[in-house]
């Protein structure tokens, strides 16, 4: 459902206030669990925000919103000007986080034990997805959405989006597909054992992860937050190279 739209405003925050004006009084009566979501295009800066509105919250995308950084961070402090407490209370920020894609082959060798994973190993990948996510978003998928969140692991495991090392019948590395194109692969949930972190096993089950990944697109992406030197360094070992900055918010 699309917001009202302003072409005559000077800068972001001004158009993204005429874009929301109308929305608290639409939707925060709405009915206990109503939940739309919509789209907001503002004119020249030519992008879509995905937004949601539930009954009592008006949030950009309750949760998460992953954009590019510049027009992420512009948006949240228009919005936060406008309906302070909505926004203000940011749970999880990334103000910077790396887009990197690799389309040329890696002078690193890609580690051969590196396999689709499959149902029989599911309990260690699930454990270490939801390490993995705890880890990246402060957050216990466990405790805050276990039934779902186990589904959506088993669910990239049967659609062949999973990817493992497994040594003495442990997950040890861990990575999936997530957004796919006719082009481009994103691979993220990447993870690995802590027994195993700083001997080099990265890099190498990265690069496998990557030519599987071109079984489904010819060029392969992922993002990285700035401060995680250590996976930068095994990203970069791997091929890949930053082409975008990107910031993500949870409330």
């Amino acid at each position: 459902m699309p917001a009202k739209r302003s072409n005559s405003g000077t800068d972001l925050q001004t158009r993204v206030e005429d874009a929301f004006e109308t929305l608290p009084d639409r939707y925060l009566g709405a009915p206990p669990g109503y939940d739309v979501t919509f789209h907001v295009r503002l004119g020249d800066v030519g992008h879509t925000f995905e937004v949601r509105a539930t009954s009592g919250t008006v949030r950009v995308r309750k949760g998460i919103s992953r954009r590019p950084a510049d027009v992420v961070l512009d948006l949240w402090r228009a919005l936060c000007a406008r309906w302070g407490d909505h926004y203000e209370a940011v749970r999880v920020m990334r103000e910077c986080q790396l887009l990197m894609a690799t389309s040329e082959p890696s002078p690193v060798p890609a580690d051969p034990r590196l396999r689709k994973a499959t149902p029989e190993i599911f309990d260690s990948y699930f454990a270490g997805a939801a390490a993995m996510y705890t880890e990246e978003l402060e957050e216990d998928p466990l405790q805050t959405n276990p039934i779902g969140y186990r589904s959506y692991v088993r669910g990239l495991i049967d659609n062949g989006r999973a990817f493992a090392v497994v040594q003495d019948g442990e997950v040890v590395f861990k990575a999936d597909l997530g957004a796919i194109s006719p082009r481009v692969a994103q691979v993220q949930g990447v993870w690995v054992a802590p027994e195993f972190r700083g001997r080099g096993m990265a890099a190498g089950a990265v690069v496998a992860s990557v030519a599987l990944a071109r079984g489904v697109a010819a060029d392969v992406s992922l993002y990285v937050n700035d401060f995680n030197t250590r996976a930068l360094r095994a990203y970069r070992r791997a091929g890949f190279r930053q082409v975008g900055r990107m910031a993500s918010i949870q409330f």
